[in-house]
């Protein structure tokens, strides 16, 4: 290969690296937006529920309710937090090793510490998308309870 592809690899793999750092920034935002939404459902339901007087089955239904959600918050609030991402340049430690290489060595390493940088900052993300849906699942089911221990008991007749 020319030193031409080697440039033309190694800046498609930056591109794909930036849209990486882009979509996880996107995504901390959304998770950010949900943290809020989450804390303000359970601001509202705490200053609207009378715990004394629900019945026994629509308490449970509402302590079932309030540890799921809480669970749901915990996720998010772990997957808001910073993890340890790569750079496209490897540790700071071997940069005077790049100087002392030729072009096309300093290419194929750059390319390789990109590569790598991408591919260990795509596993981050995915397990970050991976607990966002854990996330949102017990957040789904947690609402709907939420909501009827609220409403008073529902009879129904044949």
């Amino acid at each position: 290969m020319t030193n031409e592809s080697y440039k033309y690899l190694y800046e498609s793999i930056k591109d794909k690296f930036n849209f990486l750092s882009n979509a996880d920034n996107a995504f901390d935002t959304k998770i950010g937006v949900l943290i809020a939404t989450v804390i303000a459902i359970l601001a509202i339901y705490f200053t609207n529920v009378n715990f004394q007087i629900l019945e026994s089955w629509k308490m449970k239904q509402a302590v079932v309710a309030i540890i799921l959600t809480f669970a749901s918050l915990l996720m998010l609030l772990w997957v808001q937090c910073p993890k340890k991402y790569r750079t496209l340049i490897g540790d700071e430690k071997i940069i005077g090793e790049y100087l002392n290489k030729s072009e096309n060595d300093l290419l194929l390493q750059l390319i390789s510490d990109a590569q790598f940088a991408f591919e260990e900052n795509k596993k981050i993300l995915d397990t970050k998308v991976k607990y966002y849906r854990y996330s949102l699942l017990l957040l789904i089911i947690s609402l709907p309870l939420l909501l009827l221990s609220l409403l008073p008991t529902l009879m129904i007749t044949i």
